[in-house]
């Protein structure tokens, strides 16, 4: 179980406290790894850590953005590193650069890496994995791989099995914010919120 937040708001100053507050009506949903990307109109910033003091320092020491994307991870196949934790990305295999965040568990992720290694698609969220010595990648990576074929219409439908909720967030090749989407294939294990108060937007695991 993981959580995620977006929130866009015209008044920056209050983007940074609406994630907090949100995480903390939802902190039982994960504190081992932390990440987030600040969006302004031509560009991005990506910040990952392992714990909560961390995340919320590093917050602090940016300008207030209009927008935040949020991710806290309970871990599940990977364990907490900065490469497994969330948002994932992938800039360098499509059209594209490419940020996901995900809450929910991914049952055909070997399958999909296969898959995915056959079309000369990087892999970069490799850690131990959770029991034993092996190192894997993290799970949420295909899901990411999938939803960046799809959208640039390499496949008509994903082929991931498992839940997810997500946001993913869509950059061009300078790192510009071009679309965010956010979807959900399961309610009960993998929740996703959408409020808008005014010209205010928050969507959120809870």
């Amino acid at each position: 179980m993981c959580g995620l937040i977006y929130v866009r708001t015209p008044n920056s100053a209050k983007a940074h406290i609406a994630v907090a507050d949100q995480f903390t009506e939802q902190r039982t949903r994960g504190e081992e790894g932390f990440g987030f990307i600040s969006i302004k109109q031509d560009s991005i910033i990506l910040k990952k850590t392992l714990t909560p003091p961390e995340i919320f320092m590093e917050m602090g020491a940016i300008p207030p953005p209009n927008e935040i994307l949020f991710h806290h991870r309970s871990p599940t196949s990977t364990e907490n590193t900065i490469a497994s934790a969330h948002p994932l990305a992938n800039t360098t295999d499509f059209k594209s650069n490419y940020y996901l965040a995900h809450n929910g568990i991914v049952h055909n992720e070997d399958d999909l890496k296969k898959e995915h290694d056959g079309l000369g698609i990087t892999y970069s969220s490799f850690s131990k994995a959770l029991r034993g010595e092996e190192i894997t990648f993290n799970d949420s990576e295909p899901l990411l791989i999938e939803l960046a074929l799809m959208l640039e219409g390499h496949k008509k439908k994903m082929d991931v099995r498992g839940s997810y909720a997500f946001l993913l967030l869509e950059t061009n090749k300078n790192n510009a914010p071009l679309k965010l989407y956010f979807g959900t294939n399961s309610e009960y294990f993998s929740p996703l919120k959408i409020k808008k108060e005014n010209d205010d937007i928050f969507i959120a695991s809870e």
